[in-house]
């Protein structure tokens, strides 16, 4: 009687080996990297997540609460959709190194010694810069949602443009405050002075300047009473729940039937920056993974 201690192995049982152990182990691979195991811990708990940005719901819903008129008019789910995309431009530039450059930096560094804002808003400005210098790079920074939206449902975002305000805003917290504004503006303090000392808007940091901004992206009956006020004078424009809102028109866009030509062509080339830009995003989105609690849509 033989003693033989080596197990015999046929040479197709070593072929099969040698080509599934390989693919067994990438497949393996492949799910440790792709699987959100974060989402599926602590799930309950998170609103939205795109690539290593993590957003719990108290902090989403803080986030929408100050963001534009606009945006608040959105549900949630709407808006975090509508975030998500700043947070998939946002990782973008981070995964290009930009949040490492000299320039991202030095934005850093004026925006923290302007004034204490608080956490989620300093979070959010970076956010949104590192989304813009991504964009930049693609060559479609200006693209924004809504106006993406206006070209696919047939309106000219272009002629919308042209009904726009050029603002600066200075948002106060209570009445008190907004005395002392009014009082130091009226004795011929300069915009950027009260800006500097007063404002806790968002726009604070790049001295309240709004930009054009639309009929759309203010309160019922603002911009009609804005386009009506006297240029280059502080307004009080309306009261809310983030406080009370100042503003300066800085230009008035020009009358669109007088440019219909210039209205054609910037329409046109709004139309290639938001091709552009889904092209780009939808690129990214196939490289970073999003996600949006199921909960929103409650």
């Amino acid at each position: 009687m033989t003693n033989n201690s080596f197990v015999s192995v046929s040479r197709f049982q070593l072929i099969i080996t040698a080509i599934f152990f390989p693919i067994a182990v990438i497949l393996l691979m492949w799910f440790f990297f792709t699987f959100e195991f974060e989402v599926f811990f602590a799930g309950n708990r998170i609103a939205l997540k795109a690539g290593g940005t993590r957003i719990d719901f108290p902090e989403f819903r803080q986030i929408h609460a100050n963001s534009s008129p606009y945006e608040r008019k959105l549900s949630e789910y709407d808006f975090a959709l509508l975030f998500s995309e700043t947070l998939i431009w946002a990782e973008s530039a981070r995964l290009s190194g930009y949040d490492q450059s000299p320039e991202f930096k030095e934005k850093v560094r004026k925006f923290d010694s302007e004034a204490n804002f608080t956490d989620i808003t300093r979070s959010v400005y970076l956010l949104e810069e590192l989304a813009e210098a991504a964009k930049e790079k693609v060559g479609c920074s200006n693209v924004i949602p809504e106006t993406t939206a206006n070209v696919e449902s047939g309106k000219s975002a272009a002629e919308k443009r042209y009904k726009m305000l050029h603002l600066r805003t200075i948002l106060v917290k209570d009445e008190q405050t907004a005395s002392q504004v009014i009082e130091l503006s009226l004795t011929g303090t300069d915009f950027k002075l009260l800006n500097e000392r007063f404002s806790i808007s968002n726009y604070a940091p790049v001295g309240g300047d709004m930009g054009f901004v639309t009929e759309d992206s203010l309160p019922e009956n603002v911009f009609a009473f804005l386009a009506g006020a006297e240029h280059g004078k502080l307004i009080r424009g309306y009261v809310d729940n983030e406080g009370i809102h100042f503003f300066i028109v800085q230009k008035r866009s020009d009358d669109v039937s007088k440019f219909s030509e210039k209205i054609t062509q910037k329409s046109q080339a709004i139309k290639t920056d938001i091709a552009r830009y889904n092209q780009k995003l939808k690129e990214l989105q196939t490289s970073v993974p999003v996600y949006i609690s199921p909960l929103l849509k409650k």
